[in-house]
Formats: structure tokens, sequence, C-alpha cells
């Protein structure tokens, strides 16, 4: 059979390919032999380089072209009888017929290797960063200084474009300005129809969705927060309480996620208990009364950064994020700043894991000041509160964070013995603090 033109086309644009890599060896050869002098050896390859990518393009579209093609007829074959247990309709017919659909994806078995992905998490700063290759150019000295004592966590990642040294500062400055615009008050007087211990299991049973979904801490923080903004705003009865929370985890998955949950998956979670119609309408409701605004500081953000700057060790951050965790249950903590809980968790763990026998060193150093903004006096009030937290007996129906953390790929967090508020603050905080606190 007769090669086509486009065939002709593709061995003659291989032929040349191969011609100039040979050609590129030769001039290789030659520079070697001439020494660093042979300007015109350079500019040839450089040259010669150029032509043999530009014949990799052209290869390279064919073979994009030629396997769209196939792709689009591969897939024309497929009869809909042999999908097996994906169904080839849209889940809007599946719906009207009244078929109930399971996700697809995300939605793990947790066995030894797959439960709580989000415990690998890159938050630790004791690893190696992902770093670029390095680059020839000489790097730029940043001008602002730091106080002595304070070790320049982003002088040292400079050069580092995952830290965004140059202006991470500032970014984190400007949420602490945000704070403010998102406060929460004590809004449950107003809510007849719930109760606390309805609001902690409902946060309870998002904790468990964010690790079966894989989702981003930072998702499910956003989706609690637009629950209590919601909450301040306006009232609800207890049987669209979870039909909020649903409503909040799709608007935060949008806003984080690089691939959010979709309406059918969140439905069939609530089994069958709203409709499609329902959760698009509190979607709108939702947006509406937070005015669109999703740039929510978030203190789980604050905790990672504060983490980073410290070099705190792993089995440490991961205590103060089950502390943080934690805390998303407890009506107590929804009028404090994020900035400040961050930093309370972290100086809890940082207490925590040194024990009882290093309870007279200083925990909160110049360089945990310096980049978190605070004084340990300044957060000082929100310690016992997460304290009591850590030392309540958990109820029944309200589990699953602490049997999250005691898993040992969290390290066995919830198992680390627990401080009074006295020995958290001991030779740390002056008396006339301690006196404010009421410890």
């Amino acid at each position: 059979m007769a090669p086509t033109k486009a065939t002709r086309s593709s061995r003659a644009t291989e032929t040349s390919q191969a011609a100039m890599s040979v050609a590129i060896k030769k001039e290789k050869v030659k520079l070697s032999a001439l020494g660093n002098n042979c300007n015109l050896s350079n500019a040839k390859i450089m040259a010669l380089h150029q032509d043999k990518e530009n014949c990799h393009g052209v290869l390279d579209e064919g073979k994009r072209s030629k396997a769209t093609i196939n792709k689009k007829t591969v897939l024309g074959e497929i009869p809909n009888g042999d999908m097996g247990q994906i169904p080839c309709r849209s889940q809007d017919q599946a719906q009207a017929q009244g078929v109930a659909i399971k996700p697809l994806r995300r939605i793990s078995n947790k066995t030894t290797d797959s439960l709580y992905p989000s415990a690998l998490e890159d938050v630790s700063t004791c690893g190696a960063s992902l770093r670029p290759t390095a680059v020839a150019w000489a790097p730029v000295v940043p001008r602002r200084r730091v106080p002595r004592g304070v070790v320049d966590f982003d002088q040292k990642n400079w050069d580092d474009p995952l830290q965004v040294s140059h202006y991470s500062m500032e970014i984190f400055n400007y949420l602490k300005t945000r704070e403010p615009a998102f406060a929460i008050g004590d809004y449950m007087p107003r809510q007849i129809h719930l109760t606390t211990d309805m609001r902690a299991v409902l946060v309870d049973w998002m904790v468990e969705l964010q690790e079966n979904f894989r989702l981003y801490h930072e998702t499910l923080y956003l989706a609690v927060k637009i629950v209590d903004l919601y909450l301040c705003r306006a009232v609800i009865k207890k049987e669209n309480l979870q039909l909020l929370g649903i409503t909040a985890y799709f608007i935060a998955s949008k806003y984080d996620e690089c691939l959010p949950l979709r309406i059918w998956e969140l439905l069939y979670i609530c089994d069958g208990a709203y409709s499609r119609d329902e959760l698009v309408k509190m979607e709108l409701e939702t947006l509406r009364l937070i005015q669109y605004d999703l740039g929510i500081p978030l203190s789980y953000s604050f905790l990672r950064r504060y983490a980073r700057c410290a070099q705190v060790q792993r089995r440490t951050l991961t205590l103060a994020r089950y502390i943080l965790e934690l805390s998303l249950m407890d009506y107590a903590t929804i009028g404090f700043r994020d900035s400040q809980m961050a930093s309370a968790a972290l100086y809890m763990a940082l207490r925590m894991r040194a024990g009882a026998s290093h309870l007279d060193q200083q925990t909160w150093t110049p360089t945990l000041v310096h980049y978190t903004g605070f004084q340990l006096a300044e957060f000082a009030e929100i310690v016992p509160v997460l304290n009591a937290g850590l030392h309540r007996r958990p109820q029944d129906t309200i589990k699953i964070i602490r049997n999250k953390y005691s898993d040992k790929i969290f390290h066995e967090v919830a198992k680390v013995p627990l401080l009074t508020n006295q020995e958290l603050f001991q030779n740390n905080l002056a008396p006339k603090q301690k006196s404010r606190t009421h410890l």
C-alpha cells in the first residue's frame, strides 16, 4: 500500500531530525577540541537545537492530531452496555429516573495505606523544599531586616518561589486586617431551633467528609466558617442544618479545590434528604448573606505559616493541627481571631511536646513573636479555652477528630499527655498577665 502524504512528510521530518542530531554532535566535538573561545560553534549548536525543536513540534503536532482522531473514534465505538458500573447517562437523567448514583471518585476505603490522606499534606519544614533548578543569575538580597535573635526564614528561602518570601509578610499582615470583616458573634440565642451540641455534631461530620472526599484542610476550615457566618445572619431550622453544611462544602470546594465537589455527590451522602433545587437555592442564599466574599482568613493558613517560620517538627505541627481542628467543634471559640487561634494552638503544642520536664523553658521565642506579631499575653486568654476542649470527655456521637488523630499516621498526637493551665504558662507569663486569663 502506497504511503500517504502525511506519512511521507513525517518520515522526511524524522530524517531531517536525525541529520541535525549528528551535526550537533560534530559541532560539540569541534568545540571541545578548540576550547571555550569558539563562539561560532556555540552559535551553530544553538541554531541546530532550534531547528531540532521545530522538528519535534511538527512531529508532536502530527501525533496529537492523530491521537485525537483515534480517541474520538474509539469512544464512539464503545456501546453503553460495556461501561460496567459507570452509566453512560447524565446525572440529571439518572436522578429523573430515580436511580441512586454512588460517587465514582474520591471516597476512599480506609485501609492501612489510604487512611487519612490529609496526614501526608506538605506542611512540614523539616523536609527538602520543592525548588526549581538553580538559576545562573545573582540572588536578590532582601531589604527587610529582622530583629536580633530572630531566624530570618524569608531570607533563607528568598529564591524559592513556592514560599513567596518577597511579600509573604505583607500577605499575612493583610489577612490580619481582614479578620474584623468576618467577626462572628454569639448567635446561638437567636437560633431557637439549634443547640451548641447540634453544631458540634455537624462539624464532626464535616471533618469525616473532608477525609472521605480527600479535600484540603483549607476547604474544611472555610466551610465551617461559612456555616458560622450564615448562622450569624439568618435563623435556620433544625432539619436544614445538614443542608447548610453540604452547601458550605459545595461553595468552599469551588474556592479551594482543583476538582470541586459535584451536586450529586453531596446529595448522595445525605441519603436523598434534599433535592438539587434545595441545594442550589441554599447556595444562592448563603452567597448573598456573606456578600460573595470568600477571601476569609483561616486559622489553618496562619498555622502553616507560623510553623514554617519557626521550623517546627512534624509531630509538633500535627499536635497543633489536632488542637485547632478540635476547636472547630467548640462554640466557645467562634469569637476569637483566627491568627490568635493559630498562635495559641502552636504554643500549646510546643509546650505539650516538650513535656513536664521542660516547663521552665521559654516557649514563645522572638522568632515566633516576629512572624506572628503577637506576644504571649495577647492570646493567653485563648489557651485555657482550647485546653478545656482537650480535657473534655468525648461524647459517643462526637469522636471523629479524636479517633483520626489517635492513628499512627498522625503520630497518635491525641494521646499526648495533657498539661494543666498552670503548667502551660509556667515561667512564661507574668503574674499580672495570669490574673487576666483567670488562672
